[in-house]
């Protein structure tokens, strides 16, 4: 239903409740209410209706708790807040989802500001994306920062004393690092061209659990599969680290598709684009920018591309059998791309990236019967977000609370190395995104389709 349309906004059941980390509770733990309110799903939101929630799922410990969301309205505003029986030591009013006041609050609800069961986190580069997951490290109930680890000793001080790291944790040497701190998780966040390197040195040290690798995961399938090998011969969980896998709008809209709320799944279109400042990759410094360097790493494949490709992947829950692309030219680096997967069924995944292009990030799928768009779909740190959802039926919007995502990720990694489960991205799961990769730099550069069989 359209905002605006009165007496005709229709009632809907609560979006499917969940289990952080363990998929959907019973339907009988749903509520139906009436209040005007549009559809609000988020981790906030489950946690608000906790205490009224019948369900518990079995075997959960003490974190994984069974949760619903709240009630809603297509098209309206929230359902008022003291509905949702919740209190916190903020007073009545819940905070915000992803701030510190929420976590703690969290914390408090459940009475444990410090769990005895920390898991320790180590840092490996110390560069822009590095602050995300140290934040993430703040957010998370189950982990702390313990080290950091860079070549640059100013980096190290400044990052260091933004995130209250103190000095005698700070490290030049990754093997120091490793060998000293009884780190539990490393995460990599150097350029990507040292990530398979990096990654081998840590999980054949030993010292951790698992390893988080920023993407790309590496720059070959032939360096994710010795990456991935190294980690398997030495016991150490490995995955990359796409933020969106875990945000409630992502979860949300896979089941959704795969409930057949579109119909038949058949198309996706995708686009990243961070550019529409005027000027051509003649303006774009590669000795300043490790995105626009070839050296360590760079290229709108590397840096954007890796998104939608991850993402196809995961909607249609199946590898690509064909690759074609073209790319335009940056000084080092492919300064755009534009990719045609093709998926068994001849289902197709249209892909669209570049520096060179004003800036816009949405992902639409296409069925048989309807469409689900998502906008703002990978960077949208601690803001609202929506699932437009167009079927014959008409047209509905669920509203997406705001949601740290690098927290939520690094929650579900704590979780797995608790409960065995299996991570969300699999091991083979990144060697299968690089093979992907290499088959769109190979389409690029020959101008042919490339079969992967």
């Amino acid at each position: 239903m359209e905002t605006g349309e009165g007496p005709r906004a229709t009632v809907v059941e609560a979006v499917s409740p969940f289990t952080v980390g363990r998929g959907p509770v019973p339907r009988h733990a749903s509520v139906k209410e009436t209040a005007w309110g549009s559809g609000r799903f988020s981790r906030e939101s489950a946690i608000a209706g906790e205490t009224r929630s019948p369900a518990r799922m079995a075997g959960e410990g003490p974190r994984a708790t069974g949760l619903r969301t709240a009630p809603f309205i297509v098209g309206r505003g929230p359902v008022p807040r003291h509905a949702w029986d919740y209190r916190t030591i903020a007073g009545d009013r819940p905070p915000r989802y992803g701030t510190k006041t929420h976590w703690i609050a969290r914390k408090e609800k459940r009475g444990t500001i410090m769990s005895k069961n920390n898991y320790r986190v180590g840092l490996v580069g110390t560069g822009g994306i590095a602050r995300a997951h140290g934040k993430a490290c703040q957010l998370a109930e189950n982990a702390e920062l313990a080290a950091i680890c860079d070549v640059s000793e100013t980096a190290l001080t400044n990052f260091g004393e933004q995130f209250d790291v103190n000095p005698e944790n700070r490290y030049l040497s990754l093997d120091e690092m490793l060998t000293t701190e009884n780190l539990d998780i490393a995460v990599i966040c150097t350029w990507g061209a040292y990530h398979a390197e990096t990654g081998i040195q840590i999980a054949e040290s030993r010292q951790v659990k698992a390893i988080l690798c920023e993407k790309p995961f590496t720059s070959t399938a032939a360096e994710a599969e010795a990456f991935v090998g190294a980690a398997q011969e030495n016991g150490v969980l490995v995955t990359e680290a796409f933020k969106f896998r875990h945000h409630p709008m992502h979860l949300k809209a896979k089941e959704l598709i795969d409930g057949g709320a579109i119909g038949e799944f058949m198309t996706l279109r995708s686009t990243f684009c961070t550019g529409g400042g005027g000027g051509g990759p003649e303006t774009r410094r590669p000795e300043a920018n490790w995105r626009f360097n070839k050296a360590k790493g760079g290229g709108s494949i590397y840096d954007l591309g890796c998104y939608c490709i991850h993402h196809a992947r995961f909607m249609f829950d199946a590898e690509p059998i064909r690759v074609s692309g073209a790319s335009q030219a940056g000084l080092e680096v492919d300064d755009a791309a534009y990719l045609l997967l093709v998926f068994p069924g001849n289902r197709t995944a249209q892909i669209s990236v570049g520096f060179n292009c004003a800036g816009g990030q949405y992902a639409e799928m296409s069925g048989t019967g309807g469409m689900c768009r998502l906008d703002r779909v990978w960077n949208n740190e601690e803001s609202p977000v929506n699932i437009e959802l167009t079927t014959r039926s008409g047209r509905e919007v669920i509203d997406i609370e705001p949601c740290f995502q690098f927290a939520l990720q690094l929650e579900h990694l704590c979780e797995c190395l608790a409960t065995g489960k299996p991570y969300r991205i699999s091991p083979e799961s990144c060697v299968n995104q690089m093979r992907v990769i290499d088959a769109a730099f190979e389409a690029m550069a020959t101008g042919r389709t490339v079969e992967l069989g």
